[in-house]
């Protein structure tokens, strides 16, 4: 079990803290964060790190001023994604 926490959160987080550039870009890793934590199961978890996925192929590196925000963000989605992938 613990291997598989560790599997699925470390790219999260890899994921969500490089994925952020200017403003627009904390902005939907914002909206994402919502996304991610509405949902209710596994596979709308899936969907969203999808999302976040595509949203860091077209980010930039996030400005010093914006880095407190994007870890924030960060583990705002990691604790929803887990939340959302043990749901009974």
């Amino acid at each position: 079990m613990k291997r598989i926490i560790l599997s699925v959160v470390a790219p999260l987080a890899l994921t969500v803290t490089v994925a952020c550039g200017g403003d627009s870009t904390v902005d939907k890793l914002g909206k994402l964060a919502g996304e991610m934590c509405a949902c209710k199961d596994a596979a709308c978890a899936e969907k969203v790190d999808a999302k976040i996925k595509d949203l860091k192929k077209t980010a930039s590196k996030p400005a010093d001023s914006e880095r407190a925000k994007v870890e924030e963000l960060s583990m705002k989605i990691q604790k929803c994604y887990m939340d959302a992938q043990f749901s009974k």
